[in-house]
C-alpha cells in the first residue's frame, strides 16, 4: 500500500476527526453533572480515549498496510465482518445526521435567521461530504490546513476574552464526589468520539513507528482544547449561569466586542472559521462511511457511495424536531460509538494476538 499520509497530517486527521459540534455544549453539560470540577470529568476522558487510541495503534500495527475493514473481514469471517460493518456505517450515518443538524441549528440562530434549516443541511452536506469521493491525502490536506484554522482561532479566541475572564468563578475546586465525576466522564464520550479513525489513516502513514508518538499528542491536545473551553466558559458566565447555556462556546464568542475598533463583533469571524473546521470534521467521516460501503460491496472505487449517502443523512438530520430532541436523542449514536470505540477494537486485539499465536 502507496503511504501517502505524513506524521503532522495523521496528527490533523485525529484532531479533526474528534473536535466538532461537542465542543459546543460539553461545557454546559458537564458542569450541569460536576459543577465547577468539569475539568476534571474532561481530563479523564481524555485519558480513557489515550488508552483506547494505545490500543487501536497497536491493534493497527499488527495489520501492517490494511485499514480495519480489510483484516476485520479476516478475523470475524464474513458474516461477522458484515454485523461489524453495517453498525459502522450506521454509526456514521448518525454522526454525521447530529454534525450536520447542530451545526444547521447554530448558523439559523446565530447567522442565517431567515434561511430554511433543510437549506443549510443539504447546502453542509453537498459540500462536505464531497471529500469522501477523494483518497486519503486528499482528506490528510484538508484535515491539516482545518487544524492550521483550528489552533489560530483558539490563539486569537483566548487573546479576545481573557480581558473580561473571571477567575474566581471556577472556585470552589474539589467539591465533587467521585462517582459524580465519573458520570461526566460519560457525558464527554460524544465529544471524543472520532478516535477511531486511526484505524483506517496509519495504513496510508509513512512512519508507523511513529504513530503512538502522533496519536497521543492528538488526544492531549483535544483534552486541553476542551478543559480550556470548560474553563474560559465558567470564568465568563460562572457556574449557575453555565449551566442554562445550551452552546456555551458560541455564547462566550458573542460576549467579546473591541468598542472603537474597525471590527467591533468578532463573532461573524469565528463563526466562518468554525464552519471551516466543522467542514474538515465531517470529511474524515464521511470518507470512512464510503471506504466500508466500498469493503462491504467489494469495489475498488469508493467514492461512488457518497452521492446515496447524502439524501440518508439528510432525512436522518430531520428527525427530531428541535436542538433540545437532538441532545435528547444522542442514546444511540453514542451507543454505537461505544461499540465501535471500545468493543470492536478490544474484540479484533484478542483476534489478533491468538491468530498471531497460531501462526507462530
Amino acid at each position: 500500500m502507496e503511504k501517502r499520509v505524513s506524521n503532522t497530517q495523521f496528527k490533523a486527521l485525529i484532531i479533526t476527526g474528534v473536535v466538532g459540534v461537542g465542543v459546543l455544549s460539553l461545557p454546559s453539560s458537564i458542569a450541569r453533572i460536576a459543577n465547577n470540577d468539569g475539568w476534571i470529568s474532561i481530563v479523564m476522558g481524555g485519558a480513557i480515549s489515550a488508552l483506547l487510541m494505545y490500543l487501536m495503534v497497536s491493534l493497527a500495527q499488527m495489520h501492517p498496510g490494511k485499514v480495519v475493514f480489510e483484516y476485520a473481514r479476516e478475523l470475524l469471517g464474513n458474516f461477522g465482518f458484515y454485523i461489524f460493518a453495517v453498525i459502522y456505517i450506521i454509526y456514521f450515518m448518525m454522526v454525521l445526521a447530529v454534525e450536520v443538524r447542530v451545526f444547521a441549528e447554530v448558523i439559523k440562530v446565530f447567522l442565517l435567521e431567515n434561511t430554511p434549516i433543510e437549506v443549510i443541511i443539504i447546502s453542509m452536506l453537498v459540500t462536505s461530504m464531497w471529500i469522501g469521493r477523494y483518497k486519503i491525502e486528499v482528506v490528510a490536506r484538508i484535515a491539516l490546513l482545518m487544524y492550521t484554522v483550528l489552533f489560530i482561532i483558539i490563539i486569537f479566541g483566548v487573546i479576545a476574552v481573557f480581558p473580561q475572564l473571571d477567575f474566581t468563578n471556577i472556585f470552589p475546586l474539589f467539591q465533587t464526589n467521585l462517582k459524580t465525576i465519573i458520570g461526566g466522564v460519560r457525558e464527554t464520550f460524544f465529544s471524543y468520539l472520532g478516535i477511531d479513525f486511526v484505524l483506517v489513516s496509519l495504513a496510508y502513514l509513512e512512519e508507523p513507528k511513529e504513530a503512538m508518538h502522533y496519536s497521543m499528542r492528538a488526544i492531549l491536545s483535544v483534552t486541553i482544547l476542551y478543559v480550556f473551553a470548560f474553563v474560559l466558559t465558567i470564568s465568563t458566565f460562572g457556574v449557575s449561569e453555565l449551566k442554562r447555556q445550551v452552546w456555551p462556546t458560541i455564547a462566550l464568542v458573542r460576549e467579546v466586542d473591541f468598542p472603537g475598533f474597525f471590527l467591533e463583533n468578532i463573532d461573524g469571524i469565528i463563526m466562518a472559521a468554525w464552519v471551516l473546521i466543522i467542514y474538515g470534521n465531517i470529511g474524515p467521516t464521511a470518507y470512512n462511511s464510503t471506504l466500508v460501503l466500498s469493503n462491504i460491496f467489494k469495489t475498488k472505487e469508493h467514492g461512488l457511495y457518497v452521492l446515496p449517502l447524502v439524501p440518508i443523512v439528510y432525512f436522518i438530520s430531520l428527525f427530531p424536531q428541535n436542538p433540545y430532541e437532538v441532545y435528547k436523542n444522542m442514546l444511540i449514536p453514542n451507543i454505537l460509538g461505544f461499540i465501535i470505540t471500545i468493543i470492536f477494537p478490544i474484540l479484533l486485539f484478542i483476534l489478533s494476538k491468538i491468530k498471531g499465536r497460531r501462526t507462530k
